[in-house]
């Protein structure tokens, strides 16, 4: 579970190995990448590459609750 900050200020890009998938159980978020934003709201979802720099933000006055699912990168 996931509670992004509130504050632009508080929230870094993070990357690392594996896909992600996250889903918005409440409130209201933007998950930012380098090259576009996506606002995403209670009931959506976003699957992305860990690999890429990218970092939650709640939009609310509350911070928003997030599932966050990510994968190991494979055996090889």
């Amino acid at each position: 579970m996931l509670y992004p900050p509130r504050t632009a200020a508080r929230c870094t890009f993070k990357e690392h190995h594996g896909d992600e998938f996250v889903v918005v159980l409440s409130g209201e978020v933007e998950l930012r990448f380098p090259d576009r934003v996506e606002r995403l709201a209670a009931g959506d979802s976003a699957y992305f590459r860990g690999g890429v720099p990218h970092y939650l933000r709640s939009l609310g006055p509350e911070p928003a609750e997030v599932l966050a699912v990510i994968t190991a990168p494979p055996a090889n």
